[in-house]
Parts: C-alpha cells; sequence; structure tokens
C-alpha cells in the first residue's frame, strides 16, 4: 500500500471542505501549479500532516483552521 492506510470515504462534508482547500492551494500556488501541469507533472499539495516533521513550504490557506 505504499505507507499509505486507507480508511474508507470521507462524509460529503468533508469531501467538500478538501476539494475547497485543494481550489484555494491551487489559486495560491497557480504558477507552481501550472508549471507542473505544463510538464507533466504531479502537483503534490500535503494538506494536513498531523505528525512527524514538518517540512517544506507551509502554505495558510482559509479553511485550515477547519481540519482539526
Amino acid at each position: 500500500m505504499g505507507g499509505f492506510i486507507h480508511y474508507g470515504i470521507l462524509p460529503s462534508s468533508y469531501q467538500t471542505l478538501l476539494q475547497d482547500i485543494y481550489t484555494d492551494l491551487q489559486l495560491k500556488l497557480h504558477t507552481e501549479y501550472k508549471l507542473a501541469l505544463s510538464e507533466r507533472k504531479v502537483f503534490w499539495i500535503n494538506i494536513w500532516q498531523r505528525t512527524g516533521k514538518k517540512t517544506g513550504l507551509m502554505v495558510e490557506f482559509d479553511q485550515s483552521r477547519q481540519l482539526d
């Protein structure tokens, strides 16, 4: 499973929240997003990480407080 654990399907309210966050971050990271698309590369966003060392670019987004 590549280090991932599947916990099931999120309730629709959380699905909507994650979709909204993804859209918000696409806008905030527009340049990086467009570059990844043009180069046919994966555009990876680690939206939420409760454990482990936080690394890389930490971007604030409008719904961040709703995740906890």
